[in-house]
């Protein structure tokens, strides 16, 4: 066999004999297909060309985070101001109260 330990099936008549015989292993590929098949099926998601569509959410979510990063230098350029915190706020004083004191 090709080294999987399989258990014996006992088979009992009505004579009350057994006969011992190794259980039938399913195959591990179904409809003959070969190995090379299964290769081919896992890897040709990497290694094929991208489809279309894939182009198309690529361009979306980079233009989202070239968005996000020029956000992100406007802030680090004039300050949290731009978050509307240079403003005094009441409801944070209960919160700063609790903490700091």
């Amino acid at each position: 066999m090709d080294g999987a330990t399989t258990v014996p099936e006992v088979i009992a008549s009505e004579a009350s004999t057994a006969v011992e015989r190794p259980l039938a292993r399913v195959p591990l590929v179904l409809n003959r297909r070969n190995y090379g098949w299964i290769t081919e099926r896992i890897t040709g998601a990497v290694e094929n060309r991208a489809p279309r569509w894939w182009w198309v959410a690529f361009a979306v979510t980079s233009m989202i985070a070239g968005f996000g990063l020029f956000c992100l230098g406007y802030q680090i350029s004039t300050g949290v101001g731009t978050w509307g915190l240079n403003h005094p706020v009441g409801w944070a004083w209960d919160i700063t109260n609790f903490v700091f004191w």
